[in-house]
């Protein structure tokens, strides 16, 4: 029986077929991979890795010095559950429980909040940066308006030229956009996230959750 050879473009056309099923297939398992790789669950793993360096000098720190145990927050004004949390952190830090420091991390997604954390930094050029923040936590609004942060300002008897200039030059804007991107290096993604002794928890704990984490942090 005689075969009859194949043409070359039969010969070609198959060969690219094959190829082109190949193509596919790696396409295909390097989604999967990248998927794998990228899951919420996969970042959240190695997100866990990345610590936050020690409390330095320029950040905002209220509590004990020689507390046992430091809590390095990354919060927004305008994020319901830090202001929950900053309510916690300040009756842990008046029991002499915890060093805290306040790190901004501005969400793009809510209105005017990269504004409201450039007013609580020229607050605190002032030495008000905690009665500043504590205003803002206490008085929650999606927006709080120039007006009002005029109003808190005057009201701690800060230097009102100084602050206005401050606040509508956007002086503080290089520090808090820095803030943030530590935060970001970090893989910090929302609000509120905390470290107590370098371990990462995020969103607004009971009081008691976190006394019993500070306790085991201890190691009591």
């Amino acid at each position: 029986m005689t075969h009859l050879p194949r043409s070359r473009e039969g010969v070609r056309a198959g060969i690219l077929g094959f190829l082109a099923v190949l193509s596919a297939l790696s396409v295909g398992l390097n989604c999967i991979l990248a998927w794998k790789l990228y899951s919420p669950r996969v970042i959240a793993r190695l997100a866990q890795l990345r610590k936050p360096g020690p409390i330095v000098a320029h950040d905002h720190v209220l509590g004990r010095a020689d507390a046992p145990v430091s809590i390095i927050e990354y919060a927004d004004f305008q994020c319901p559950y830090c202001a929950k949390l900053h309510e916690t952190l300040l009756v842990l830090t008046r029991e002499g429980r915890v060093r805290w420091a306040f790190r901004e991390f501005p969400l793009p997604f809510h209105p005017d909040a990269e504004h409201e954390a450039e007013a609580a930094e020229c607050a605190g050029l002032q030495g008000r940066f905690w009665p500043f923040a504590n205003s803002l936590f206490a008085h929650p609004s999606k927006m709080h308006s120039v007006r009002f942060l005029k109003k808190v300002a005057g009201e701690m008897g800060l230097n009102m030229g100084s602050f206005v200039r401050c606040v509508e030059d956007h002086e503080e804007r290089g520090d808090v956009l820095g803030q943030r991107q530590g935060g970001e290096d970090l893989w910090v993604t929302g609000t509120p996230t905390f470290f107590i002794n370098g371990e990462r928890y995020v969103g607004a704990l009971p009081l008691e959750k976190i006394r019993a984490l500070v306790a085991e942090s201890r190691g009591i």
